[in-house]
């Protein structure tokens, strides 16, 4: 049997174990990571143990070519993410605006209770700040008592 056999070569920048979804970017990770086969069939036990030992195999006599592929896939995932940031769905464009909406709200709220105990929310350095919110929810689960 050829090795190449127990992959699907999907297209450039996707090789899958036959037979799964997984590619085989993932076993490759967990190898380098210092797993064994069995380790890693307890993290993806849909792989057989031949699956796996066929994988780590065919990245060991093709370690360059696969270094470059798994290169190539983290540059291309990472492209798309900066992409995502730029031209965020519509969806996520709300969630960021009502994301900011209460982020402005809850900083107006502290300001005020700022105002109130004459504290000055602008002089504070961001320990302070963080000192004030710990502080506030204590007291207000020593209300709830």
């Amino acid at each position: 049997m050829k090795l190449e056999n127990m992959f699907e070569f999907i297209n450039p920048t996707a090789i899958r174990i036959k037979g799964t979804r997984v590619g085989i970017e993932i076993v490759i990770e967990q190898f380098q990571n210092g797993a064994d086969p069995r380790e890693i069939q307890r993290f993806y036990p849909n792989l057989t143990l031949e699956q796996i030992y066929a994988t780590i195999t065919y990245y060991l006599f093709n370690k360059e070519k696969i270094d470059a592929y798994i290169a190539e896939g983290i540059k291309q995932v990472e492209a798309a993410y900066q992409e995502q940031l730029k031209n965020p769905p519509p969806g996520v464009k709300r969630l960021l605006k009502i994301k900011a909406e209460l982020m402005d709200y809850a900083e107006a709220q502290l300001r005020k209770i700022c105002t109130d105990r004459k504290l000055n929310w602008d002089a504070m350095n961001d320990a302070d700040r963080e000192n004030l919110v710990n502080n506030l929810i204590h007291e207000n689960r020593e209300c709830s008592r």
